[in-house]
């Protein structure tokens, strides 16, 4: 969701502010490493530094929300980090099973 996002943010931005048109952009590409598995742990404070540097210093409400937005996720949401470096996502949930049943196959 942290990637999305800053995706939003890069597409959005007025790109006046440095923090905020390149601050993001770096935020995003550690999101992307991370998803693939190719970050390191210690890119995860690194992660969280910038992102509450970028929140206290963009000029815009965009720019300070995905800062401070990516500095939470950085500090509460580790364990999915990890993960994802590991290869798997916490947040991958099993379909419902008998779906097909009430939608139909062809839906």
């Amino acid at each position: 969701m942290a990637r999305y996002f800053l995706e939003l943010v890069q597409r959005d931005s007025c790109a006046e502010c440095i923090p905020c048109r390149i601050g993001t952009r770096r935020l995003l590409e550690v999101f992307e490493r991370v998803l693939k598995g190719e970050a390191d742990e210690g890119e995860f404070v690194s992660l969280a530094e910038a992102a509450t540097a970028i929140g206290l210093a963009a000029k815009c409400d965009l720019g300070r929300i995905a800062g401070r937005a990516v500095a939470e996720v950085a500090r509460h949401g580790q364990d999915e980090l990890k993960a994802h470096l590991e290869g798997k996502c916490l947040a991958t949930v099993e379909a419902n099973r008998g779906w097909e049943s009430v939608v139909g196959r062809d839906a």
